[in-house]
């Protein structure tokens, strides 16, 4: 019984540790795929993603 224990508990911190993986790649998660198909409507896409990162950084700068 001591080693059915010692299994679960391994099993759990596997789990453990994979959860905190997965959160670990959500947090650095940024643009992976355009939503709209058509050239025209990408580059208006990407015009947003990168007003929408400057705008994020411009937030985080410290005024002086």
């Amino acid at each position: 019984m001591p080693a059915e224990i010692a299994r679960r508990q391994d099993r759990l911190n596997a789990i453990a540790q994979a959860r905190a993986r997965l959160e670990q790649r959500q947090k650095r998660t940024g643009f992976l795929q355009f939503s709209l198909r058509g050239l025209h409507r990408v580059q208006a896409e990407w015009k947003l993603v990168c007003l929408a990162l400057n705008l994020r950084r411009m937030g985080a700068m410290k005024v002086t």
